[in-house]
């Protein structure tokens, strides 16, 4: 079975019953026996998590591009990065050519098996930067460009002859087509769930100023966002007064006579005295007008809004910096603990960067990832870990031409 271990046993029918999570290598076996063993398997598909295919990657791509044409939802790709450490051989003149043939002859291959709604990761370092960006462009073209991440995957740094430590690689977004609901998002972290203290039958939320601030928050940027809201200090609501809209003035007209002894106007001025305009429009307040709240101080009233934590997570942005993140402390070290000093696997990620990068990618539950250059199999075991944290059925395909033989897998991990 291509296994070692030290449990009493190992090998037996006993042992094998205890142990049914164990990875078997079918290359040990004839090919009718193999032939028989599937043929015992219903629904092969829905039975396996996932596909790993050794072969050259792109042959293995137009295997398989009949059976899951236009059905995978995220491609992640950590390809080799054409630094000294995983030089492609070659004469030095067709150094950065050759390598934009072998990444643009496996992105235009594998651009069919996604999704019309199907979203790309390929991470890379600044050697290769602009050409992948280049070719990425060409492919799915540069409107379907969505963001560059800085991924600080080397904490500590890596020294270069040009006298700088290198702390960072670059994970470039893309998707196939126009996006119906954006990409994905990634769960907030401690510090920013600790602001949403407060809590109602609605859930967790934080007082939100609503007097708008920074770019475009002057009256002239959002005409239609500066409008009086009226408050009663006895009753401590507030509410809109009847106004319409001057398309030729830009302003809203409206009437103060309503306006009782315990009412007041507010408008969304600066304590310095600049015509800011409000965070949101009129439209919010008249239909959820107990979200909001009037605040005196030193005889200033400010309103404010109640400011929901987006149980969905927070929009990704473009610095990562995670501790998890860490290749050496969460790549090379992580395999060492599972497999011990016989995998030795250059350059392995980080199993936190690439889930990430699956949210991102908006791996829901029932949705298929590929990695055709699968390496050390993080991109799987990501896979798996998103499975087990919302009990889903993603499945991964993998792709990898260098075959490593492990000896001893810990059954819980596969």
């Amino acid at each position: 079975l291509g296994f070692k271990g030290t449990d009493a046993g190992w090998g037996t029918v006993d042992y094998l019953k205890q142990h049914q999570a164990l990875m078997v290598d079918t290359s040990l076996f004839s090919l009718e026996f193999k032939a028989k063993l599937l043929k015992t398997i219903d629904d092969l598909d829905a039975q396996t998590d996932g596909l790993i295919i050794h072969s050259d990657n792109f042959q293995a791509l137009r295997l398989i591009e009949k059976k899951y044409n236009n059905t995978v939802q995220s491609i992640y790709i950590d390809p080799p990065y054409n630094t000294s450490a995983s030089e492609i051989l070659y004469k030095n003149s067709f150094k950065h050519s050759s390598w934009a043939t072998l990444i643009e002859n496996r992105i235009e291959e594998s651009t069919s098996l996604l999704k019309k709604q199907g979203l790309l990761c390929v991470t890379i370092d600044d050697l290769e930067l602009y050409n992948l960006k280049m070719i990425l462009d060409q492919q799915f073209g540069a409107e379907n460009f969505l963001a560059n991440v800085l991924i600080r995957n080397n904490p500590s740094g890596r020294s270069t002859l040009k006298g700088f430590s290198v702390n960072h690689e670059y994970g470039l977004f893309y998707s196939k087509g126009e996006l119906e609901n954006g990409v994905g998002r990634l769960p907030q972290d401690e510090a920013q769930r600790s602001r949403y203290s407060l809590k109602d039958n609605k859930g967790f939320f934080e007082w939100e100023n609503l007097r708008r601030n920074g770019p475009d928050s002057r009256k002239e940027d959002r005409p239609k966002q500066y409008y009086p809201i009226k408050y009663n200090k006895v009753e401590k609501s507030i509410a809109l007064l009847p106004m319409e809209w001057d398309e030729r003035k830009k302003t809203w007209s409206h009437s103060i006579n309503s306006i009782n002894e315990n009412e007041i106007i507010l408008w969304p001025h600066h304590p310095k005295g600049e015509l800011k305009v409000w965070r949101y429009s009129k439209e919010h307040i008249e239909n959820e007008p107990e979200r909001f709240q009037v605040i005196e101080k030193d005889g200033l009233f400010e309103v404010y809004r109640k400011k929901y934590i987006n149980s969905e997570g927070i929009l990704p942005r473009t610095w990562w910096e995670k501790p998890g993140y860490s290749a050496r402390d969460n790549g090379t070290r992580a395999l060492i603990e599972l497999f011990g000093q016989v995998a030795q696997f250059d350059f392995p990620k980080a199993k936190d960067a690439v889930k990430d990068c699956f949210k991102v990618l908006k791996l829901n539950s029932k949705d298929i990832a590929l990695d055709y250059f699968g390496g050390s199999g993080t991109s799987a075991h990501a896979v798996i870990d998103l499975n087990r944290e919302d009990k889903g059925t993603r499945k991964y395909i993998l792709m990898e031409q260098v075959k490593i033989k492990i000896f001893y897998i810990q059954p819980m991990i596969f």
